[in-house]
């Protein structure tokens, strides 16, 4: 037995009762859905709803724009380590100054003990 059940055509203001929710859960999933990219000194982190992945900036071997359906591209970031992963960076990304200054930066230093 269904939530919602109908003995003939939804009457008005089922529709109205019913369609506000469905479209704040369908906004509050596109609103999840949104990937954030964020630079540290070190390393670049990618997060999305349940996901968190990072890459070291003396892990990355190259990076190189991918082609994708309807003309966007995505950034792919290779991995030094075979081990590794590749991270790739969403589709339609739109990058700064800023973004493209932290890949030129030289490598900041690793302190050991």
């Amino acid at each position: 037995m269904g939530v919602l059940a109908f003995a003939g055509r939804p009457s008005w203001g089922t529709l109205v009762a019913v369609l506000p929710p469905v479209l704040l859960g369908v906004y509050l999933l596109a609103l999840a859905g949104r990937v954030c990219v964020i630079l540290h000194a070190d390393h670049l982190e990618v997060r999305g709803v349940f996901t968190r992945r990072r890459m070291y900036r003396r892990d990355i071997a190259a990076r190189r724009l991918i082609s994708q359906q309807h003309g966007h591209s995505a950034l792919r970031l290779y991995s030094r380590n075979t081990g590794m992963f590749d991270l790739t960076l969403p589709a339609g990304l739109v990058t700064d100054a800023d973004f493209d200054a932290w890949f030129e930066q030289p490598q900041p230093p690793t302190t050991t003990e």
